[in-house]
């Protein structure tokens, strides 16, 4: 008698909790649905992330800049699909900073790779910092010297990007002086 009395108990708490989760699949954003989007993009962002961290330690080599590439894509597709999630504002900035996180390395590891070589060679300390002020060096050095062995045109995309890339770090900076920089 007592274990029929405990499998009649677990039915009707498998019945309950399977009734709210078809309920809440037919409404799509329930509480279940929103668990389920929240953990649909997590491996991918994990992956994102080693694959960050292996681009930094291999230095840019062409198999980890396909790798960063492959996980971006696969992340922002990611983030793209999330129907119950595409007006949360907190998802929404998240998906931007990825693009621009995305675009900004993939920039720096492929189109200013030979810039880099070039200036990279140049005598001069040109140090670019992490800070509001320093993020294109101090007294904004960098441009001189992307400039004058780059040519202005890399400038200009090297600013917009590092501009881009790094508004979701430093949310607080007014990059609004770095427009006529």
């Amino acid at each position: 008698m007592r274990f029929s009395g405990s499998l009649i108990l677990a039915s009707f708490i498998f019945e309950s909790v399977y009734g709210v989760l078809e309920e809440e699949s037919s409404q799509n954003c329930g509480a279940f649905q929103l668990a389920r989007e929240d953990l649909k993009c997590l491996f991918k962002q994990f992956s994102f992330a080693k694959d960050v961290v292996m681009l930094a330690v291999f230095h840019a080599e062409p198999t980890r800049v396909q790798k960063l590439r492959q996980a971006c894509n696969s992340l922002q597709d990611c983030y793209a699909s999330l129907k119950c999630r595409k007006d949360d504002m907190e998802y929404v900035k998240l998906a931007n900073d990825t693009k621009s996180i995305c675009a900004g390395l993939l920039y720096l590891s492929t189109d200013f790779s030979e810039c880099k070589k070039k200036i990279d060679t140049v005598e001069g300390y040109c140090q670019f910092g992490n800070t509001c002020e320093t993020i294109f060096g101090e007294n904004n050095c960098g441009k001189l010297k992307i400039s004058e062995n780059c040519g202005v045109e890399e400038w200009i995309r090297f600013k917009e990007v590092m501009i881009n890339f790094h508004k979701s770090r430093f949310s607080h900076c007014n990059f609004d002086q770095y427009k006529d920089l």
